[in-house]
């Protein structure tokens, strides 16, 4: 019996790729599949168990994460945070370390870090220690927002 496929997450996860710019290669560890699994998908060439599972616990949605810094000098920052979009808080972790590393192995060198709801509701998008957003980071790069 062949698998059948969804091809309209197919065509979502091509369109996520040339919207932005990216290769499987950065997208695959995003999504929390194997660089051989999303080829594989995206060819129909699936060989790995179940497709309509992978396609299930997969998506394309972006989430936002809040990156926090407090006023200790060895922050990237002081006061304020970094907005990371990323699929899941693992991937925006990752995306995180790339551009500010681990002070002390395996902690994030940041104070906290919240998903959007939980950041909107700490008051801290108006004011963080009287700074703001210093940077938004991206499977395609890093920008400035203040």
């Amino acid at each position: 019996m062949s698998k059948v496929y969804n091809s309209a997450l197919q065509a979502r996860v091509e369109q996520f790729l040339q919207d932005r710019q990216i290769s499987q290669a950065k997208a695959a560890p995003l999504m929390g599949i194997s660089q051989t699994a999303l080829s594989q998908y995206r060819r129909s060439m699936y060989d790995n168990g179940d497709i309509s599972a992978l396609e299930t616990e997969r998506s394309v949605t972006m989430s936002k994460f809040y990156y926090t810094y407090g006023t200790d000098p060895r922050y990237p920052y002081q006061g304020g945070w970094t907005e990371i979009e990323a699929l899941d808080r693992p991937g925006a972790d990752k995306l995180f370390q790339m551009h500010h590393p681990d002070r002390t192995p395996g902690i994030l060198n940041c104070a906290d870090i919240y998903n959007e709801d939980e950041f909107r509701r700490t008051g801290m998008d108006e004011d963080n220690f009287g700074a703001c957003c210093h940077e938004k980071i991206t499977i395609k790069g890093r920008g400035l927002c203040c």
